[in-house]
């Protein structure tokens, strides 16, 4: 709080100083710094973006969907690549839990 209202505080201060001084040209150019460091100093901070989750990008990458797939394309993917990799149809059970968990992942399921 002090960093936002300290500045602008003390300018205004020194320009009625130099304006009590009899030097208005002064007190004017200080009183007009006063002025915009009111108004541009330390602006409200923004929320840092959002960084996309690399395990995200990997599940993506399982299932072969792009980054704005729906739930319908992430399901219809899945389903797809589990024809083939479950392993009652002769995959492997290390790529079926893979395919799962990708899905689990993107579909936000706990």
């Amino acid at each position: 709080m002090v960093a936002r209202y300290g500045p602008p505080l003390a300018l205004g201060a020194l320009a009625a100083w130099m304006v009590l001084r009899e030097q208005y040209w002064v007190g004017a150019v200080v009183g007009c710094a006063a002025l915009a460091a009111w108004q541009f100093g330390d602006p409200k901070p923004r929320p840092a973006p959002i960084a996309p989750d690399p395990r995200d990008a990997y599940a993506r990458a399982v299932l072969g969907v792009g980054p704005n797939a729906t739930a319908a394309e992430i399901k219809a993917a899945f389903r797809a690549k589990m024809a083939t990799a479950h392993p009652d149809r002769g995959g492997a059970h290390d790529a079926a839990a893979k395919l799962v968990a990708a899905r689990d992942r993107l579909l936000h399921r706990r």
